[in-house]
Parts: structure tokens; C-alpha cells; sequence
């Protein structure tokens, strides 16, 4: 893939036992924010433990699948986090719709501890919460953008999509993003989100139907038939069963 057209200009500073990569634009905001980092509040709850402080939104740093209970929130190396930090930089840069990046927080005992800091998008409202066919193309809009700025999300299903009550759609958490062109990967992507609607479908009364799946493959660019192959098997329900205890 060709070189990116941005230059990613960071800067590290050691404070209160954290390591913060951050620009100098957020430097107040995120050296505020460890110096009142007691002081967080719990806005809401699941895995990726995120909270809120302020319009502030940090995100912890968890393992997700097989590796969640037994690895938790601990990290051999401290690529991951700086990865996401890069492609948020170049996302905002390309005034991407998704949260604005602030920074990271770096902590290490003997493994790493992180934590992602971004701005606050307000007044939205997940996918899945606005099953209307407006919601699910703007989404698959979205995620084509995404595709041609070069980057992979890597887990794109439906709480990663919110919108607006106009309609505008943003994404959200790229921990497990790269750069890449490759069609297979990005193709990957879309599958994964129709997973997820599957998943959805399966533990839901209210079914997302297939008119807004057609609605998103619209806006994205892509046929049913992907989705049309799609079966939920044995395998899909232990590890939906196994990820939500």
C-alpha cells in the first residue's frame, strides 16, 4: 500500500505513573484529566470499560474472545493502543465521522495497562436502537468511507455504528484496526457486521429484517448475497453464549 499522506506528530510525557502519548493541541486537556483521574465517573459499563469525565470519554484497554477472562486488561506490549491512537489521529485528520482522539494512557507493573481518551460525540444513539433503512445506509456509507481512506476496522458490528437523529452515522473503537487496501480483509468487515446482525437476530424479539440489511449493502456497495449465505452454526452460539457471561 502506498505511503499515507500524513505525518503522525505525537508527544510522550511521564505523569503520575502514566506514560501519556498525546499532541500538543490535547496536552492541557489529557494532563487535566491525570491530575482529576480519581475523580472519573462511570457512564457506562461493559467490556470495554468505559468511563466519563467531563466530555471526556476513556476507554480501557480489555482483551476481547478466548483471551478475555484469562488475559483481562493486561498487555505484553503497548503496540496496540498506539495503533489505535495513530489511526484515529489520521481518521480526524480526513475529518472522519468518529470521536475526536485526545490521547492514551500507559501504565506498566510488569505488563502493560492502557487506556484511550477521545472526545465525546453527544445526542447519538446506537444502530441497533434506530432500525430504519435511512440508519442502516448511512451506516453502509460510512463503512465504504472507511474502506477507501485505507483502513480495516477489524470489528465492525452493530454497537461500533451510532447515528445522529438525523441520520448521520459515525464508527467508533478501532483497537483491532490496521491500514490496508486489501479487498478480502475489508470484505471481512462487512461479514462480520452481518454476523453481528445475525447475533443480534438471535438473542432479539425484535428482529432486525431484511430490508435494512439490503439498506446497508446499498449504502456500503455490495450484494445480498454475502449476506443470503450466511447460517448461525453450533459454533456461533457457544462463543455468542461463551462472550456474553
Amino acid at each position: 500500500m502506498k505511503n499515507l499522506s500524513i505525518d503522525f506528530k505525537f508527544i510522550t510525557l511521564p505523569l503520575n505513573n502514566f506514560e501519556i502519548i498525546t499532541t500538543l493541541e490535547h496536552k492541557y486537556k489529557i494532563t487535566n484529566l491525570i491530575n482529576n483521574f480519581k475523580e472519573k465517573e462511570v457512564a457506562f459499563s461493559g467490556r470495554g470499560d468505559v468511563f466519563k469525565y467531563k466530555n471526556l470519554i476513556i476507554r480501557k484497554y480489555r482483551h476481547g474472545g478466548v483471551f478475555r477472562k484469562i488475559f483481562k486488561d493486561y498487555f505484553i506490549f503497548k503496540r496496540r493502543f498506539i495503533d489505535e491512537f495513530k489511526i484515529f489521529y489520521y481518521l480526524n485528520f480526513h475529518c472522519f465521522p468518529t470521536s475526536e482522539v485526545i490521547g492514551i494512557l500507559i501504565s506498566k507493573n510488569f505488563f502493560y495497562n492502557g487506556y484511550i481518551v477521545t472526545g465525546e460525540i453527544t445526542n447519538v444513539m446506537e444502530l441497533q436502537d434506530m432500525l430504519n433503512e435511512n440508519s442502516f445506509y448511512n451506516a453502509g456509507c460510512v463503512a465504504r468511507r472507511l474502506h477507501s481512506l485505507h483502513v480495516v476496522h477489524g470489528d465492525m458490528h452493530l454497537k461500533n455504528f451510532v447515528l445522529k437523529e438525523s441520520g448521520e452515522a459515525y464508527i467508533l473503537d478501532f483497537d483491532k484496526s490496521c491500514f490496508s487496501d486489501n479487498y478480502h480483509l475489508k470484505l471481512k468487515d462487512v461479514k462480520r457486521f452481518f454476523r453481528s446482525v445475525l447475533k443480534f437476530n438471535y438473542f432479539n424479539e425484535n428482529a432486525i429484517e431484511k430490508n435494512l440489511i439490503k439498506a446497508f449493502s446499498e449504502g456500503y456497495g455490495i450484494g445480498m448475497s454475502y449476506y443470503d449465505k450466511m447460517k448461525v452454526t453450533y459454533h456461533n452460539r457457544i462463543s455468542w453464549y461463551l462472550n456474553s457471561n
